[in-house]
């Protein structure tokens, strides 16, 4: 797979970057076309020396962060790990995942977060607009959506279910989740799909919409673990409520 490098701020052709490249920086940008997809840079970035990155840069981070599409991340390689930069709107703040289960991957991510949301790392920016912004309306929401989500969570046992691995796969990790959640892909449809217990819920705590339908996820979206079975004829799993209307996607 081909790869463009781009450096500083990127110069705009048809919607993407222009490529370039400064070699006196200590990072580049690189983007990958794939059968005529381009996909969001990713951002390699060398912290052997200091930790601390110039303003410049870290606005160049910010930047790229909010012109990412809602349905990806802008990627980012410190070392030989890989992390995720996301931007919330609602919050106007920047939060950093990572795969690692390493210290030294939190710590990054944590400094990076600090060093994103000018000296506070996303779980702050949190606190800071839930004091800002009393209980009520859309966290009073975002709460109860993450309680139905954990109340409807479960442990996956491939053996359970009368279809291939490919029918469990998160639409958004594409593997089988050792702890999943079943979920609607839309309101007008009985059709679910097995979500990562995690990644839906980082999907609802940044507000992103379903990865399918791009509905804002609600709580009639998610679904108990006892209503949803599997239709080996349509090869979709489905679920038999009692608001049930069975409309297939």
């Amino acid at each position: 797979m081909g790869a463009s490098v781009i450096h500083r701020r990127a110069l705009c052709h048809d919607g993407f970057p222009e490529t370039f490249h400064d070699y006196d920086a200590d990072y580049v940008f690189v983007r990958n076309p794939y059968q005529g997809v381009i996909y969001m840079p990713s951002v390699f970035l060398n912290l052997s020396g200091s930790s601390v990155l110039p303003e410049h840069e870290r606005q160049i981070l910010r930047e790229l962060a909010r012109e990412t599409p809602d349905h990806d991340r802008l990627k980012l390689v410190v070392g030989n790990r890989e992390y995720e930069v996301s931007y919330i709107p609602w919050l106007d703040g920047f939060s950093i995942s990572y795969s690692s289960l390493s210290r030294s991957a939190e710590r990054v991510a944590s400094q990076l977060e600090m060093q994103l949301n000018g000296g506070r790392t996303f779980s702050q920016v949190r606190v800071d607009n839930l004091i800002a912004n009393p209980p009520g309306g859309s966290w009073l929401h975002h709460n109860e959506l993450q309680e139905k989500v954990s109340s409807c969570a479960f442990t996956v046992n491939k053996n359970e279910f009368p279809c291939q691995d490919e029918h469990l796969e998160c639409p958004v990790t594409l593997c089988v989740p050792d702890k999943g959640v079943f979920v609607k892909i839309s309101l007008d449809s009985n059709v679910c799909c097995l979500f990562d217990y995690d990644t839906l819920n980082q999907l609802v705590t940044q507000d992103e919409p379903h990865p399918i339908s791009r509905k804002v996820i609600t709580e009639r979206f998610i679904v108990p673990r006892d209503e949803c079975h599997f239709d080996t004829e349509q090869s979709k799993f489905v679920w038999h409520g009692p608001e049930e209307n069975y409309t297939y996607l």
